[in-house]
């Protein structure tokens, strides 16, 4: 966190605190623990807020805040903090703010995920152990026309992106269960369409979030097992038995309607072809349970194998003592519908 104080004597200890300096565009950049900062400059425009409260303050409210990713302070009106949005900022953006005591700064998380390092100098990767992971996602072949995966930072609109990117954003979340690294992969989408029809299907919703894991025996062992989820379902596989592999790489099947994620499954023909008797786990009746989404992508139409990494600002906790899959969803009288059916094959 940033200290800064109106005393002289404060300015001078946190210069002589400063992990390490970098004069450039005439400002004299100090790095800290959660941003980049320099005296008397400023960054026009892009203002998504303000707040009254101490100079010090600043930069901990802007890692707070969800749309922020710089800041600038004044002494106006007691103190200040202006924030500010704009994934393209750097050092270079700043513009001279003559006040005393004026400041100004870019998080480094911001800076990070720009592939940069504190100073925004140097290449850097925060995510070479995730990175390697990272599930190739393969959407239905018809999904065309629905919704598609979002920024979870910046369009938070309730709003169908329906432009595939395979480049798209992969908010990333980790954590240590025991001999266990678990990576956890969040896709996000501005809206869920509903399963029945467009208009008037149920399910319908805005800021959907679906998750899947991958357990690895340490930071970058083998692949142990994969978790895919359904909204509130869940399953796991393991590589050899059900979660397909491309090199370290799990492939994930989204569904078009819910986008849970899934093993290979029913990928084997189209909705006319489900109708064909005793098709086994290859049956997929495009419905609205876990289970029925349809996730067909045999012909490749739709395939997200460069997805960016970000980290995940708003994660959903990782159960270490997760059981193999949901509770209670393998006792629903149609075990086509449950995330559990299946788990043997």
């Amino acid at each position: 966190m940033i200290r800064l104080r109106h005393s002289t004597s404060s300015i001078l200890l946190l210069l002589s605190l400063a992990a390490a300096v970098l004069v450039a565009d005439g400002f004299n950049w100090q790095t800290s623990s959660d941003a980049v900062w320099a005296m008397n400059c400023d960054f026009r425009g892009n203002d998504v807020g303000s707040a009254q409260m101490r100079g010090e303050d600043c930069s901990r409210a802007c890692d707070l805040k969800r749309d922020c990713s710089h800041f600038a302070w004044t002494r106006y009106n007691g103190g200040t903090c202006w924030f500010k949005n704009g994934r393209s900022v750097s050092q270079s953006s700043a513009i001279p703010n003559p006040d005393p005591g004026a400041v100004c700064g870019i998080l480094r998380s911001l800076l990070i995920a720009n592939g940069r390092d504190s100073f925004g100098m140097t290449p850097h990767d925060p995510f070479a152990n995730a990175r390697p992971y990272l599930p190739i996602f393969r959407f239905d072949d018809d999904a065309g026309g629905w919704c598609f995966p979002d920024d979870k930072e910046a369009q938070r609109d309730k709003v169908c992106n329906g432009r595939f990117d395979r480049r798209a954003p992969v908010y990333v979340h980790s954590k240590q269960c025991g001999q266990y690294t678990v990576y956890q992969y969040n896709l996000w989408y501005g809206w869920q369409k509903g399963c029945v029809n467009q208009l008037f299907g149920g399910g319908r919703h805005g800021d959907d979030n679906e998750y899947v894991q991958v357990w690895t025996l340490g930071p970058s062992g083998p692949v142990a097992r994969v978790r895919y989820n359904q909204h509130n379902g869940y399953y796991f596989r393991e590589p050899g038995r059900g979660a397909e592999m491309h090199g370290s790489r799990p492939v994930v099947y989204i569904g078009k309607i819910a986008h849970g994620a899934y093993h290979r499954g029913c990928t084997g023909g189209k909705f006319w072809q489900t109708l064909i008797p005793n098709r086994g786990t290859d049956f997929c009746v495009g419905g609205c349970a876990y289970w029925d989404d349809f996730r067909n992508s045999e012909d490749g139409n739709f395939v997200m194998d460069e997805g960016t990494l970000r980290k995940d600002p708003s994660p959903r906790e990782i159960d270490c003592d997760a059981p193999n899959c949901t509770p209670g969803h393998n006792s629903w009288r149609s075990p086509k519908s449950a995330a559990c059916f299946g788990l043997n094959h």
